[in-house]
Parts: structure tokens; C-alpha cells; sequence
């Protein structure tokens, strides 16, 4: 399933400012991404390149590693409560919860979510000088 608002929102951002860490296998997540038309992320950290995997940081912390980026700097955005345990643990600057799953919103925010939206069509985002990103919650 293709989160609302991902087909827009994907292409309008930077290139070397996005990155999709999963706990998927890597021929897994190439699949998926192939089946739903979605744009192949320039950095894909899966479950084969981590040592430990969601709700521990490996793989946020290394995707930002390899977009050349401070953890501090990234957003990360998670349907699931392991996931959003991940992103804070990254350090994060803000961990938004997806309303996508089986997994309710309130325990979304309890894992630590700033804030959970049911499609990307429900965020502003705003991009700012040098690929920076701002993201607000659409009123």
C-alpha cells in the first residue's frame, strides 16, 4: 500500500535529502518499491546491512550517515511503534507517526511520535535553502 500523498511528495524532494530504512530485506524492499510505482530511494538501508534491527537506531543512524547528515538534522516518519522507538533513539529531530498500520495512534505517540497523520497530504511541508526540509501538520 502507498501511503496518500507519497507519489507527490517523493519527487519533490532533493535527492540526497531522503533515505528509507526498513526492516525488510533488501531484494524484499526493491520488490515492493518496483510494484507500487514508487521512486527507488538513493539511500535504502535494510535489515541485511544492520546489526540490530528497529527499535534499535542502526538503521537511521546510518542512513543519515550516508546522505552525509547529523541524525539531529533527519525526520523520520513510522507506522510502527518499533520504528518510532528507532527514530527517537536516532536522536531525531522529529519522529511522525503514519496512521497506516494496524498499530493505534495513541501508541504511536506513547512510542514517541511528535505527532500522527493518516497521509503525507496532511503535513505542510515547507522546503527551505539547501535541501532543508520544515514540516508542519496541515490545520
Amino acid at each position: 500500500m502507498v501511503v496518500p500523498g507519497a507519489l507527490d511528495l517523493l519527487p519533490s524532494i532533493p535527492k540526497d535529502r531522503w533515505a528509507v530504512v526498513t526492516s525488510a530485506g533488501r531484494s524484499m524492499a526493491v520488490q515492493r518499491f518496483k510494484q507500487t510505482g514508487l521512486l527507488l530511494p538513493p539511500v535504502l538501508v535494510t535489515a541485511n546491512e544492520v546489526t540490530k534491527d528497529k527499535p534499535h537506531p542502526d538503521g537511521y543512524l546510518a542512513a543519515a550517515k550516508q546522505l552525509g547528515l547529523n541524525p539531529k538534522e533527519c525526520i523520520a516518519f513510522e507506522d510502527a511503534t518499533a520504528g518510532i522507538r528507532a527514530g527517537v533513539a536516532a536522536d531525531a529531530v522529529a519522529v511522525i507517526g503514519m496512521n497506516t498500520s494496524t498499530t493505534p495512534p495513541e501508541d504511536l505517540i506513547q512510542a514517541g511520535a511528535k505527532v500522527v497523520v493518516k497521509s503525507f497530504n496532511d503535513l505542510q511541508l515547507t522546503f527551505l535553502s539547501e535541501g532543508w526540509i520544515e514540516v508542519s501538520q496541515r490545520s
